[in-house]
């Protein structure tokens, strides 16, 4: 396998892995939705009434599909005298939605390193360190470190 090859295939697999961690990142940590039910119920009585012993009652009720009710009530004197009561109620609903996408905060990120050398004979003695790091754009974060045996560094990495 040549270089130019091994190069193509790391561009790759680190473009595969930088798209897997910004698609992880991009996507919302909960979302909140939130529902209100407003009804309002409004009721109108208008009343005349003659007042007779032989009478005759008529109801009417009617539902429209958007949610209202009418009610038409009518009393009919026989002796040709006429009374009415009209009573009118109608209700209105109206829903208000509204939804919130929560992201993740950008955090800063504090970890503890240990490590040796490896030689043929053996391992040398333990080395510890600490490390930072913060989140800059989208899923990538970069950090600085620093190890008991002098040794102090930068580093650049993918959250995902």
């Amino acid at each position: 396998m040549t270089n130019q090859n091994k190069i193509y295939i790391g561009l790759a697999a680190f473009l595969g892995v930088f798209l897997f961690a910004l698609g992880r990142y991009t996507t919302p940590v909960k979302t909140i939705t939130v529902t209100k039910t407003v009804e309002v119920e409004k009721k109108t009585d208008d009343k005349a009434t003659d007042k007779k012993d032989d009478k005759t009652i008529v109801i009417v009720e009617v539902k429209k599909p958007d949610g209202t009710d009418t009610k038409t009530t009518t009393i009919t004197d026989n002796k040709d005298n006429k009374s009415t009561d009209k009573s009118t109620d109608s209700t209105s609903i109206s829903i208000d939605k509204s939804k919130e996408v929560v992201k993740s905060n950008d955090k800063l990120t504090v970890s503890i390193l240990a490590g040796a050398v490896s030689n043929w004979s053996g391992l040398s003695s333990p080395t510890y360190g600490l490390m930072l790091s913060k989140p800059i754009l989208g899923p990538i974060d970069i950090g600085t470190f620093a190890m008991t045996n002098k040794v102090l560094g930068f580093s650049l990495g993918v959250t995902f």
